[in-house]
């Protein structure tokens, strides 16, 4: 894909910077007040949530940081209501995907289909992967998740959040949400 060149710097027609902060990836981000709320997709400082003041758009500062204690979650969905704010709490993807989980299903409805324990390959195939990417799946499937869920926050001093509850549901945890 080509560069396109645009007058003056400009990211795109009719948008004009007026600031920058320098953050890993995000998800989803929510303006409430003077504040950003970020949600931070998977990355190595194990940032889930950033609080940004945004009261001076030219120069917008972090608040506070939320960190997160569990290296194979990410927390990149955030919803802010008054002064509560809820983030999810979800499974990073491995590099076989998230399919430990699927692994009871495949076996199942390979054994139905065959009327025997299907064979290493055969469970490979139904998931389209290597027979070296099931011993991984294999490895993640003896440890399950058992973080997923979402938190839930009073920011009614956005610069120092605190956790109220970490509600677990099961699985990998929650992707979408919403709330009001």
């Amino acid at each position: 894909m080509g560069k396109i060149d645009r007058p003056n710097g400009a990211l795109a027609r009719n948008v004009r910077r007026i600031a920058h902060l320098d953050l890993p990836g995000a998800g989803q981000v929510t303006v409430a007040g003077r504040f950003a709320f970020v949600g931070h997709i998977p990355n190595k400082q194990n940032l889930g949530t950033s609080i940004i003041d945004i009261s001076d758009p030219g120069n917008p500062r972090l608040a506070a940081a939320i960190t997160l204690d569990d290296p194979t979650s990410h927390s990149h969905k955030v919803r802010v209501a008054g002064d509560l704010m809820v983030v999810n709490h979800e499974r990073n993807p491995t590099p076989v995907g998230r399919r430990a989980e699927q692994l009871p299903g495949v076996r199942r409805a390979l054994q139905d289909e065959h009327g025997r324990e299907p064979t290493r390959s055969e469970i490979a195939t139904r998931l389209n992967i290597t027979e070296t990417d099931l011993a991984a799946i294999e490895a993640a499937e003896k440890q399950p998740y058992r973080n997923g869920g979402f938190r839930l926050y009073d920011i009614s001093n956005p610069a120092a959040p605190k956790l109220i509850h970490h509600q677990l549901t099961g699985g990998i945890g929650v992707h979408r949400f919403d709330m009001d």
